[in-house]
């Protein structure tokens, strides 16, 4: 079963961690004494967490700051302040509401995917920060190591928006796998 190419959504949206909460939950953990497998329970990435985390009205400033407290480690907000104006600038004129980032929120909380990751037949790559507060480190690994051809890479010290935070070391990663696997049929 193809389900799906690859698990990296752009860094700049949101959609990160509910994939991997999502693609996660019911995912098989082990095998039961009769080679039938057992199932994780939903992991615990609440709608309200990430609302709360990541969403900030775009015509306060200063929630738009604290709420890249999250998404960004210390060290990079202080390295590249920069950065930091811009996405603020950014999310200040584009950015959605509250409204439409608890929309987002509500409609992860409500998803219910209806196959197990070991039918995904597909090469998959799941990127994820080892600060991340967002979405445990953990869920991303288990993610996956549930795919059948998942390789998990974990980059230290970077919180959820580890494709800003790492951004050269994540497209080179990217790009390997990408030519590592574009020109490949798949079953």
């Amino acid at each position: 079963m193809q389900c799906l190419r690859m698990l990296v959504p752009p860094a700049s949206t949101s959609s990160g961690p509910g994939l991997a909460a999502s693609l996660h939950s019911n995912m098989p953990t082990a095998t039961d004494g009769r080679g039938r497998c057992r199932y994780s329970r939903r992991p615990t990435v609440r709608p309200e967490r990430l609302d709360d985390a990541l969403g900030a009205p775009p015509d306060d400033e200063a929630a738009l700051r604290s709420s890249l407290d999250h998404a960004l480690s210390d060290a990079f907000r202080e390295r590249q302040p920069d950065v930091v104006d811009g996405i603020v600038d950014w999310r200040r004129e584009d950015d959605a509401t509250l409204a439409g980032w608890r929309a987002q929120t509500d409609a992860l909380a409500g998803y219910k995917r209806e196959w197990p990751l070991y039918e995904c037949s597909v090469p998959a790559l799941v990127i994820h920060g080892s600060e991340d507060p967002v979405v445990s480190p953990g869920h991303g690994r288990r993610l996956g190591d549930g795919l059948p051809k998942g390789n998990v890479e974990v980059f230290d010290g970077a919180r959820h928006l580890v494709g800003v935070e790492r951004s050269r070391d994540v497209n080179d990663l990217l790009v390997g796998f990408l030519e590592e696997h574009a020109s490949r049929e798949f079953e």
